[in-house]
């Protein structure tokens, strides 16, 4: 069940910073524990994606009960923090339109749950901290400002009804304005790393290179027939400047979230092993993999079934229906 706008609320307001606040006891610890456990339960149940090198139920499930039990012992709200909801894919392969949709819709209706589903049991509830600012990658796969800004208002527009426990946030409230930088220079001023260090890092580390090579089939399908561009295709030296200036970026946007996030717990849309970063699934696509919204397309194939997946993909499964 969605919750009401009267039945949830934004918790903080205003200039202070709530989430590096310190904490006071105010429960038992015996009771602590056990609530503690018991919305790592409904994280576990309700939002956790599982990976093939998953170190939840060896460490990750501990480690995550001991952070939500120090939101606990204060009675406040349980803080997550992610970053996600950037912009559509340019590619149309994987979406049809710019603005926030019914892919959206139903990532905002999950996050609605278990944070309806948190307050049943603890009153105080979540607070779900979203960075989204497309403006980090945007650049890079040709997407305009224009769309990233349609897409984060309609985003945000949304969720106000859906579930009033995001609180968003972007560049601009966590970077000093420059009078002659843009804000996406400051970003990589402050945080960003040496190509030669990261490059290095690629070559000497298989994790690291996983990643870049990750990265260059997403910078691939999402460039793949942009209407917005006029080339069709890419040379791979190409592709791989673009995905290790996305590594560059997603290293340096860790760092500033870092910085300015001290307290709440980390989630990430993207695999991890579950020991100190969670990964949560938003929606799933036809193979039960976890999908992100703006990777993704609808269609309703009865009163009560919406399907995602990518344009492509639904398209080869479900011809006759449209998005």
């Amino acid at each position: 069940v969605v919750p009401s706008s009267h039945e949830t609320h934004l918790l903080f307001s205003g200039d202070e910073c709530p989430w590096n606040s310190p904490r006071n006891l105010v429960h038992p610890p015996d009771s602590n524990r056990q609530m503690a456990a018991q919305i790592v339960e409904l994280f576990e149940a309700l939002l956790l994606s599982r990976s093939p090198e998953d170190l939840f139920d060896k460490s990750g499930r501990e480690n995550l009960n001991r952070e939500v039990q120090a939101f606990v012992e204060t009675g406040s709200p349980v803080q997550f923090l992610f970053a996600g909801f950037p912009f559509k894919s340019p590619s149309p392969q994987k979406t049809t339109g710019i603005a926030a949709d019914m892919a959206e819709h139903l990532a905002f209706v999950k996050l609605a749950q278990f944070s309806q589903a948190v307050k049943e049991l603890y009153e105080p509830g979540v607070v779900f901290h979203i960075f989204s600012d497309g403006r980090v990658y945007s650049d890079l796969l040709l997407v305009p400002e224009e769309n990233v800004q349609i897409y984060r208002e309609s985003s945000i527009n949304m969720s106000k009804e859906l579930c009033p426990s995001i609180q968003w946030h972007s560049l601009d409230d966590l970077l000093p304005k420059h009078n002659e930088k843009s804000v996406r220079q400051v970003f990589l001023d402050e945080h960003g790393r040496e190509e030669e260090i990261v490059l290095k890092e690629i070559q000497s580390m298989p994790n690291r290179a996983h990643v870049f090579q990750q990265y260059q089939v997403n910078v691939r399908t999402d460039l793949a027939e942009n209407p917005l561009i006029s080339e069709t295709s890419w040379t791979d030296d190409q592709i791989q400047q673009k995905a290790l200036q996305m590594m560059i970026r997603h290293d340096a946007l860790n760092s500033l979230l870092a910085e300015a996030f001290q307290t709440p717990v980390r989630l990430s849309i993207h695999k991890t092993d579950n020991n100190q970063r969670f990964s949560i699934r938003l929606l799933s696509n036809l193979k039960g993999e976890s999908l992100n919204p703006w990777h993704a397309t609808v269609i309703k194939k009865d009163e009560e079934t919406w399907i995602c997946d990518t344009v492509s993909n639904l398209q080869l499964h479900f011809p006759d229906y449209r998005p």
